[in-house]
């Protein structure tokens, strides 16, 4: 009461007289209770409050009014249900509307509201004071004029305007939706009705609204407010509950049909008209001018009982919806059909780590989640639906899983059902267990399987790729006369003598014409080798994925683009010449909107499409509100002006058609044809217009546009646009609705544009030839490729770079942007959409936006061409990309932090013992079933080992025939440094069964887990200035540790007159600095006329293969002698099985003098030496942890001398900065860093217990405890899956697993948004009795040097970085110039110098170094005769001395002196 009190003592004295008669001082004089009669507008709860009246406080709420199927709603204010009304109304005298000024009618709308409502059209001088804004009349005209789908975009635009014009009145926002039955019409469907505006934006899963609350009052026959939406709610407001209670208002007087109930797009076959009786409504009459509309007069209506006779329909396409089920169930009920659920599910689901009553816990928890969930729920109970009750079990316990994708519309999941199940098959998304008492059950649900879809999406290309070919190569075709008789494939092999191979295939258009003769189409187009890359020039490239727009699109607002793989028409909205009008870019050519539509419909067919008036007269009738247009023949073509801008535009159209070209009649196409030529003023724009008439609709556009609902025949096209145009409308081109993605369908596309060259081809040359054949361009597709940069290099520098290859997505390329330049800052921005398809944070640091990453749950259906779009939510925790994944603790560093990361962990070198992390991110388990042959060997089909020797591993499968696996060692291509290598070591034996996709080796990257570091006791410590900044310390032994292997060549060119000194073996091992060949060059007898080449191993080299490709054998026998027989066993047993060799001795001599290398033939011998370099950590190489706390190593200190703690005597093997984690905020590495610690003493102290045979029970409860402690996870099912391996063992295996989990170290998953918090760290800390931080003795300073301050150490994971200091050294004493500038040449890769910058020289005069700046510019520089000097004055005196005043000008100057001359300037003025 007291605060109701204080609310009326804000108001002057000047309102004490309307107060008198108030309702509510009424009560408060009479002393009577209000609050029990009267609910406060913040009160209402969401759909359960319901009250005859609401109290909406005197300041801070602006109350908007909208009166379903209202024409203007101010006449409600006198009767709508508030304890007290409000005093003042806001109007504005213009508004506009979709793109159409309304004049509102002041004098009436005073008259509506009533003598105490004051009306006012200044809001400044309503601040601070609760207001009625009306905003009827204006919903009512969108409504009107624009299409249902368009009345939503519009009016939502249009709603935020009115919010905007109140923003500085009142904080709040509410809006009272009246429902009145009374003016109701008969027949409604939702898309009718005003409320559509929120109902659809709520059945799409968008909660945030314009208005804070929602309230719906009905008026008749009773009154009543409930509370239908609050935005601080969120998820809480339900699209069925919010449509229900709308149904329920109003269901005595009309029939609603909601959109749920027929679909998002209703076909005609589904209206259902419905017959209400006794009495028949008018249907409303749409308002012209608000200013002149009359209000619907509130009268009270008596309930009647009404007969509701439905008339009979057509059979849908569709299947009839299921009827309505109630929903209100008690907790009791859905408590049993949980129950009943599980116990029906349990043996269909299998073993599962959850015990019963948790199971059940979480189905309930689930069914209660959402009223959706339940209607389904409940019908699957009724009708012991055990498949329908499977689906409900499976989605309660995938939490990312959205239920209307898994219950109620599996239509739309059936394609990521169906990528789901081929995954499967493929075992592409069964996890590799990190250790053998996870067993894979975390792993699995630690990351999302959808990984594996963008490989799915590239498999079985063909037969879609036959389908698409065949309708978008038939119309071309038809109009000179064939058709397609068969599409296949043929497979093209590069020769025998080419070097670098390529791996082709023809598509083949075999066609007839009508006279019998046949034609074959080929194109040339590249293989996809695995379904995953393609060969070409001896590299991988693939096919990228383009997340492409829809082809109709907003480009700006007025702008709308229709765009196909064939050409594209821009629609312009806008004022030109001085008239309104929608132009066209069409076949670079811009008409106006009304000459398009005539060309495909007649001028006639436009008028009546649009429903205009209009007559054919003698005489020019003078008459107002109409146009007359010139007919050839005297006549006029009078239409009728109608007050509508689409109409408005048309009618302006027509103006200037009719002024370039007077038509002799209006019902012919040629007519509008003869208008366009002599609008355009070319006779050829009738053939272009043709052409894209017939072909702009390509098949994959049509599929497109299909998908997504939008119009297919391109006179609708071309409407819907230009209404899009005139509607003014903003658009997000990359939100998540209006993207599709592409990759294998860009061949189609080239193959389509290929087929149009032939026919183009042929029409011409038989004019001159006419029996010319039909023939194409082989390599038009190649080529298309080319120009338009569709494949891309396919890098593996490790695992996860090519993981990331294959599930990235660009905004650039065939259907996205054209080029980095059309990228604008909007562009790179994050969507909220994109939510759980898009990782946030993966993106390239120099380009951010331009390449993104799909997430491991990602959902793309490619029947829909459409993702299924995801609410925020914290159940879903698959949200970052491969790289992204392999972070621990990735929640607790900063974002732009982890793109640092996620790229740094693409960089990372394969370390020859690498380690499984001990703190693991759930990717590690997920990476090796995904990834190609080049890191992960795999058997083809079931099968027996049958040989296995250092080159290949021989399988025969069960069908008899032989698999061969080449476990030689494997080069990885690296995009910005010496390319990486791996050796494969085999872990079958002969005489092994093996399975389907069962791997066969192991590497440096896969263990079979992901393996890319080392496990490392660091500290963040800072360290006599070695780690200042990103400078990293480490001790000798990890700089050991730290051996990268590395793939490199030696190329040979051998003439006949060389002579070969030294040459390597295949398998020999050089030590740095001894020689690998030697070759003496260009001999004459016994004199070498020029020097000798020769390569000196600049670290530890192992030769792992020599190629000689030979002009004259006779000059290298030796060396493919000594290649044969290191080969010889191994083609020994591949001849025994029928096989073709490894190295074939006898091709090689008969194909001598025949090689080519990329087309061009060799004129000498090449040899090809393949190299295995290992290069150890050294000063200047670059290392990471997960975190991207990347460092240059600055100091590589003996293991004696490394920090160690006092108590425990641990040495540090890695030091970082301390102050880095601050300024880069990455605090995920203390999580790690911490966690690695426990798990680092969990394993010593296992060790002990096993050395002290301690009992199994011991061992167990230790372990169980452990994982419990840290486990994050919902209902602890990490755990309970770690305790259920444990008692699951033999005593035997248990003894078995525990040795090795002893050995490789006890290995926790934290996992993104599950992994451990402080608490739970700092508790298994004192578990264990470990000190997380302790003092350190700095040994290197001084033995007894002890820290002040304790510090943080642990196990942290560290990788090696493509950046090595050794490969980036780079000295020059002479070499090549620029000849304009006589500058050095740029970059080490043309033997460049050190080019010195204006920036570089004032540091160096910053610092005073006179004499290093005049050796750089003056001597070092481009002056010939400086350096002819120093060197003359070296040789004769053993110095030089050089003033450079006495030195002539250099090149830069003398062409600087050149161009002032030029100039008319004189150099020495």
């Amino acid at each position: 009461m007291t605060e109701l009190l204080d609310d009326w003592s804000l108001l002057d004295g000047g309102y004490y007289e309307h107060l008198e008669e108030d309702y509510l001082l009424q009560k408060m004089i009479e002393g009577k209770s209000i609050l029990d009669e009267v609910r406060h507008v913040d009160k209402f709860k969401l759909y359960t409050s319901r009250d005859t009246k609401i109290y909406i406080p005197i300041k801070g709420y602006n109350t908007f009014i909208l009166v379903e199927q209202g024409e203007i709603g101010s006449t409600y204010a006198q009767t709508l249900p508030l304890m007290r009304r409000l005093l003042y109304a806001y109007t504005p005298k213009v508004k506009r509307v979709y793109n159409r000024l309304l004049k509102s009618d002041i004098k009436k709308i005073k008259s509506d509201y009533g003598n105490k409502v004051t009306v006012n059209f200044n809001p400044n001088l309503l601040k601070n004071k609760s207001i009625y804004y009306d905003i009827t009349p204006y919903i009512n005209y969108l409504h009107t004029k624009l299409s249902y789908i368009r009345f939503v975009d519009v009016g939502s635009n249009f709603l935020k305007s009115c919010i905007d014009e109140l923003k500085d009145v009142n904080p709040h926002n509410i809006l009272l939706y009246i429902i009145d039955p009374s003016i109701l019409p008969s027949k409604l469907r939702e898309r009718e009705l005003y409320a559509y505006l929120f109902s659809r934006r709520l059945m799409r899963g968008e909660y945030n609204l314009e208005f804070e609350k929602i309230f719906m009052v009905v008026m008749n026959p009773e009154q009543y407010v409930r509370l239908i939406y609050d935005r601080s709610l969120a998820e809480k407001n339900k699209y069925n509950v919010f449509m229900r209670y709308i149904k329920q208002a109003i269901k005595f007087k009309t029939e609603l049909v909601t959109d749920e109930e027929i679909g998002e797009e209703e076909p005609e076959a589904l209206e259902e008209p419905i017959t209400v009786e006794p009495k028949l409504e008018p249907e409303k009459q749409p308002a012209k001018d608000i200013s002149k509309t009359q209000p619907a007069k509130p009268s009270p209506v008596q309930p009647s009982k009404v007969k509701v006779t439905k008339q009979p329909k057509a059979a849908p396409e569709k299947a009839e919806p299921e009827e309505d089920v109630d929903i209100s169930v008690s907790a009791a009920e859905i408590d049993k059909m949980a129950d009943e659920m599980v116990k029906n599910t349990l043996k269909t689901l299998g073993s599962l780590n959850l015990s019963y009553r948790v199971l059940k816990n979480r189905v309930a928890s689930f069914i209660k989640s959402d009223d959706i969930v339940t209607q389904v729920a409940k019908k699957a109970y009724m009708k012991n639906d055990v498949f329908a009750q499977t689906n409900i079990v499976q989605a309660a316990l995938t939490p990312n899983e959205d239920p209307k994708i898994s219950l109620l519309i599996p239509e739309v999941a059936k394609d990521v059902h169906k990528q789901e199940e081929v995954a499967e098959d493929l075992k592409l998304t069964t996890p590799v267990p990190v250790d053998d008492i996870h067993k894979g059950k975390i792993e699995k649900y630690a990351v999302g399987d959808n990984f594996a879809h963008p490989i799915i999406r590239r498999m079985d290309y063909r037969a879609k790729l036959i389908k698409d070919i065949r309708e978008a190569a038939k119309p071309p075709l038809a109009e000179i006369g064939y058709t397609i008789k068969k599409i296949y494939f043929t497979d093209v092999k590069s020769p025998d003598t080419e070097i670098n191979k390529t791996i082709m295939e023809y598509v083949n258009i075999q066609c007839t014409n009508d006279n019998g003769e046949t034609a074959t189409l080929r194109f040339l187009i590249p293989k996809l080798t695995e379904e995953r890359y393609i060969v070409s020039g001896g590299l991988k490239w693939y096919f990228p994925t383009i997340m492409s727009t829809v082809p109709i699109f907003i480009v700006k607002p007025g702008i709308c683009q229709f765009r196909s793989n064939y050409s594209s028409i821009q629609f312009h909205h806008g004022v030109f010449n001085r008239r309104e009008d929608i132009k066209c870019f069409i076949g670079g050519y811009k008409i106006p909107l009304a000459l398009l539509l005539s060309y495909l419909v007649s001028v006639e067919g436009v008028l009546q499409y649009f429903k205009l008036q209009y007559m054919i007269t003698d005489k020019k009738i003078r008459q107002a509100d109409t146009i007359k247009l010139p007919l050839a023949d005297g006549k006029y073509l009078v239409i009728k002006v109608e007050n509508d801008d689409m109409k408005t535009c048309i009618l302006n159209g027509l103006v200037m058609m009719f002024k370039a070209y007077q038509p002799k009649n209006i019902n012919t196409k040629q007519e509008a044809i003869e208008a366009l030529k002599a609008f355009t003023k070319e006779a050829k724009s009738e053939y272009i217009f043709s052409q894209i008439q017939k072909y702009i609709v390509d098949v994959q556009t049509k599929e497109v546009l299909i998908a997504h609902k939008l119009p297919t025949k391109l006179f609708d096209i071309c409407v819907y646009c230009a209404e899009k145009a005139l509607s003014h409308i903003t658009e997000d081109k990359l939100s998540i609705n209006q993207l599709y993605l592409r990759t294998m369908d860009i061949i189609t596309t080239a193959i389509e544009k290929g087929v149009h060259a032939a026919v183009a081809n042929y029409r011409q040359e038989r004019i001159y030839n006419p029996t010319k054949q039909l023939s194409s361009d082989k390599a038009f597709v190649i080529n298309f490729f080319r120009e338009n940069g569709v494949l891309q290099l396919l890098e593996q520098q490790n695992p996860l770079e090519e993981l990331s290859a294959y599930t990235a997505v660009k905004i650039i390329g065939p259907g996205g942007l054209p080029n980095k330049d059309a990228v604008q800052p909007k562009d790179r921005a994050l969507r909220l959409d994109h939510f759980g398809n898009i990782d946030p944070v993966d993106t390239p640091e120099g380009d951010p936006g331009s390449r993104l990453q799909l997430t491991s749950g990602h959902l793309y259906d490619r029947n829909l061409a459409s993702f299924i779009t995801m609410n925020p939510s914290k159940n879903n925790k698959y949200l970052f990309g491969p790289s992204a994944s392999f972070v621990p603790f990735v929640d607790k560093d900063d974002q732009g932090r982890v793109i640092l990361a996620a790229n740094q962990n693409r960089q990372a070198l394969p370390i020859e013992h690498s380690e499984v992390p001990l703190v693991c991110g759930g990717i590690e388990a997920r990476v090796a079933p995904l990834l190609s042959d080049t890191f992960v060997k795999k058997a083809e089909d079931d099968g027996v080992v049958e040989y296995i020797d250092n080159n290949i591993i021989a399988i025969k499968k069960k069908n008899g025939k032989y698999q061969v696996v080449d476990i030689r060692p494997q080069a990885l291509k690296s995009g910005s440094g010496m390319d990486a290598a791996i050796t494969n070591e085999p872990i079958v034996k002969v005489g092994q069964k093996v399975r389907k996709f069962q791997p066969l080796t192991v590497n440096q990257f896969i263990k079979p887990t992901l393996a890319q570091g080392l496990n490392a006791k660091a500290c963040f410590l800072s360290y006599l200035g070695y780690n200042y900044e990103d400078g990293i310390v480490i001790s000798e032994s990890l700089a050991k540790k730290l051996t990268s292997l590395h793939y490199d060549t030696i190329e040979i060119n051998l003439n006949v007159n060389d002579n070969i000194n030294v040459f390597p073996r295949i398998g020999q091992t050089f030590a740095k600095g001894e020689t690998i060949v030697s070759i003496r060059k260009n001999i004459i007898g016994d004199v070498a006329l020029s020097d000798e080449y020769s390569v000196i191993a600049p670290s530890d080299i192992t030769v792992i293969d020599i190629e000689v490709y030979p002009y004259d054998v006779k000059h290298v026998k030796p060396i493919i002698d000594q290649i044969d027989e290191y080969y010889s066993a191994t083609n020994k047993k591949l001849k025994q099985l029928g096989l073709d060799p490894v190295f074939d001795k006898t091709k090689i001599v008969v194909n001598a003098g025949k090689f080519t290398e990329s087309g061009e033939k060799l004129t000498n011998t090449k040899i090809i030496i393949k190299l295995l370099r290992r290069m150890s950590a050294s000063l200047g190489d670059k290392v990471t942890n997960r975190h991207s706390a990347k460092g240059v190593i600055t100091h590589i200190v003996p293991d004696r001398l490394m920090p160690e703690t006092v108590d425990s005597k641990e040495k540090m093997e890695i030091i970082i900065n301390s102050l880095s984690v601050i300024s880069r905020m990455n605090l995920g590495q203390i999580y790690e860093l911490a966690l690695g610690n426990i798990l680092y003493h969990a394993t010593k102290r296992l060790n002990e217990m096993m050395k002290l045979n301690r009992s199994r029970s011991d061992i167990e409860n230790f372990l169980i405890k452990l994982y419990n402690m840290l486990d994050a996870t919902e209902d602890k099912c990490y755990s309970a899956s770690i305790a259920k391996s444990l008692k699951g063992f033999s005593n035997e295996e248990f003894k078995k697993v525990i040795t090795k989990l002893a050995k490789d170290g006890v290995r926790f998953i934290a996992a993104p948004f599950n992994s451990p918090s402080v608490d739970q760290i700092n508790e298994a800390a004192k578990f264990l009795n470990v000190k997380l931080k302790e003092r350190m003795r700095l040994p290197e300073i001084d033995p007894s040097c002890i820290t002040q301050k304790e510090v943080s150490w642990g196990i942290m994971y560290i990788q090696k970085l493509e950046h090595i200091s050794e490969l980036k050294g780079h000295a020059r004493n002479v070499g090549p110039y620029i000849k304009t500038t006589l500058e050095p040449t740029r970059g080490k890769s043309r033997a460049g110098g050190q080019r010195l910058g204006e920036l570089d020289t004032w540091c160096i005069l910053a610092y005073d170094a006179h004499t290093v700046l005049r050796d750089l510019l003056a001597i070092s520089g481009d002056n010939p005769d400086a350096k002819r000097k120093v060197l003359s004055d070296i040789y004769a005196k053993g110095y030089a001395d050089v003033d450079p005043n006495t030195l002539s000008r250099s090149g830069a100057g003398q062409m600087l002196d050149a161009i002032l001359i030029a100039m008319g300037i004189d150099p020495n003025a």
